[in-house]
């Protein structure tokens, strides 16, 4: 085990919603592991233990030794059945901006889509509206963001300056030693939809 990279400060319990969020002692390495992007490298997991009635999940925001960086669900138990197969599913790759307001300046966006439900169990993800991000978490998810840190949150083309396809998906912008905000989009986007059954 290594020790985190992110100050103490970062590490203290907070909740999202209904989660009870608090980070786990030591860091995991990886050897070989598959980024967000899948490409291989070794690589470390700073974990986060997210427990609410009925359900738990295992958070961990992976940063590898190619630069990449994304959050992902190591373990996920109770809740329903999609919930039960979260883990090793609908990671997001976390970036630095190339343009807009916040390129240069220590900070980091994910692309947010949101997990729904569909038959059989499963879910996906897909591009929402703030409302439906909102709908399938239960929560204003932008506030939520906000108050852990997050710098902004809204579409990737006013934030970060993205022109491809997925200039309309939601984004979340903060500093690159602030993992609670990635931490939170992650139950927000994706383990919240799922509990609640938002459907596909």
């Amino acid at each position: 085990m290594a020790s985190s990279i992110f100050p103490q400060s970062k590490l203290e319990p907070f909740s999202v919603g209904p989660f009870q969020v608090s980070a786990c002692h030591g860091v995991e390495r990886v050897t070989e592991g598959q980024t967000a992007l899948k490409k291989k490298s070794d690589g470390r997991l700073y974990r986060w233990d997210a427990v609410v009635d009925g359900a738990s999940a295992t958070v961990a925001y992976a940063i590898w030794n190619n630069g990449q960086r994304d959050v992902r669900a190591v373990r996920a138990e109770g809740g329903n059945e999609a919930f039960g197969k979260l883990a090793g599913r609908l990671r997001f790759s976390i970036r630095s901006p190339e343009s807009g307001p916040h390129a240069g300046k220590s900070r980091v966006f994910a692309q947010l889509r949101q997990a729904r439900v569909k038959a059989g169990g499963w879910s996906t993800v897909h591009v929402a509206s703030e409302a439906q991000m909102n709908e399938g978490a239960g929560l204003d998810v932008g506030q939520v963001l906000r108050g852990l840190g997050a710098y902004a949150y809204g579409r990737s083309e006013d934030l970060v300056g993205t022109t491809n396809q997925s200039r309309n998906q939601l984004c979340v912008v903060c500093d690159e030693d602030e993992p609670r905000v990635m931490v939170a989009a992650f139950l927000l986007s994706r383990a919240l939809p799922i509990l609640n059954a938002y459907p596909a």
